[in-house]
C-alpha cells in the first residue's frame, strides 16, 4: 500500500513537470531512471564547452549584472569582471526526489563557468531511437530558444530528413534580439548532410553534419550540429533570429 501511494504521488508530481513539445522525439517512459539507456550522456559524465557569440562583426562574452540581468562585453573587458561567463559545462545528474525538471528525461545540469550561482537544470533524451537535448537557455543563451534544438534520429545516413515543431511563448522575447506578442509555432526541418572531422584536444573527431532550420511568423533561424556517436554534440553552430551567431564547441574530450 505504501509503495502504491508513493507511486501515485510521484506520478502526480511528474505530471506537473515541464514537458517538451517535440512530438516526434521518441521517449522511453521510465519514471525512476530515464537515463538508463544513455551511452553518451551518462550520469556524472561532464562535458566542457567554449562559446563564441558574434553580432555586427563584433565578438562578445557576457557578464552578470544586478537582478539577474546580463551585459555583453568584448574581449578587452575580460579582466574587469569577476562575473564573466567564460565556458559552459554539461553533466547528467540524479535529481532529488520529485525534482526532475522534465518528465521521462535525463536531468541535465548546465553550469555557466566560473559563476557558481548561474546553474541551469533542464532535460535530455537519449535512447536507441534518437538523441535530443535542450540547449542552454538562460541569460544570453535564451536567444537559442528560437533555434532548432540539437537532435539526431538513428540510424544516421547521408540524406536522411525529419521534421518537428514546437510552440514558444512571448516570455522568451527580448528587445536585444526579437520582441513578439503571443505564442509562435516553430516548424523544424533536419537533414544529415555528410561527415566531417572536428579537432578537439589535438585529436581528430569524426562527426555527422546535421543541418537544421526553424521557421515561424517572426522569422527563421538555423543550426548546424556536429555529432559524434561517442561524445555527442561536439559543435553547435547557430544563426540566430537577429542574424547574430553563436558557436558552442566541446573544449576537451570527456572521460
Amino acid at each position: 500500500m505504501k509503495k502504491q501511494l508513493l507511486f501515485l504521488l510521484f506520478s502526480i508530481v511528474q505530471a506537473c513537470c515541464v514537458a517538451q513539445e517535440y512530438d516526434a522525439v521518441k521517449q522511453v517512459k521510465r519514471l525512476f531512471n530515464p537515463d538508463k539507456d544513455n551511452k553518451i550522456y551518462k550520469r556524472d559524465r561532464q562535458f566542457q564547452f567554449d562559446y563564441h557569440y558574434t553580432k555586427n562583426d563584433t565578438s562578445y562574452l557576457f557578464a552578470f549584472g544586478l537582478n539577474d540581468t546580463f551585459d555583453l562585453t568584448t574581449d578587452t573587458a575580460v579582466k574587469k569582471s569577476a562575473f564573466l561567463v567564460k565556458q559552459l559545462s554539461v553533466k547528467v545528474i540524479k535529481p532529488k526526489l520529485f525534482a526532475r525538471t522534465n518528465r521521462f528525461e535525463s536531468e541535465m545540469l548546465i553550469g555557466l563557468d566560473p559563476v557558481p550561482r548561474a546553474n541551469e537544470w533542464t532535460g535530455l533524451i537519449e535512447n536507441r531511437h534518437n538523441v535530443w537535448l535542450h540547449p542552454p537557455r538562460s541569460y544570453l543563451f535564451r536567444i537559442l530558444e528560437l533555434n532548432p534544438y540539437p537532435y539526431v534520429k538513428y540510424p544516421l545516413v547521408v540524406g536522411k530528413q525529419w521534421q518537428d515543431s514546437m510552440r514558444i511563448g512571448d516570455h522568451w522575447a527580448d528587445s536585444r534580439w526579437k520582441v513578439w506578442t503571443g505564442r509562435i509555432l516553430n516548424t523544424y526541418h533536419y537533414e544529415v548532410k555528410g561527415k566531417s572531422v572536428i579537432e578537439i584536444d589535438n585529436q581528430q573527431i569524426p562527426c555527422w553534419i546535421i543541418q537544421s532550420s526553424a521557421k515561424s511568423r517572426i522569422g527563421d533561424t538555423q543550426l548546424v550540429s556536429y555529432f559524434n556517436e561517442e561524445y555527442g554534440f561536439v559543435k553547435l553552430d547557430y544563426i540566430n533570429i537577429d542574424g547574430s551567431t553563436m558557436v558552442i564547441k566541446l573544449s576537451k574530450l570527456p572521460s
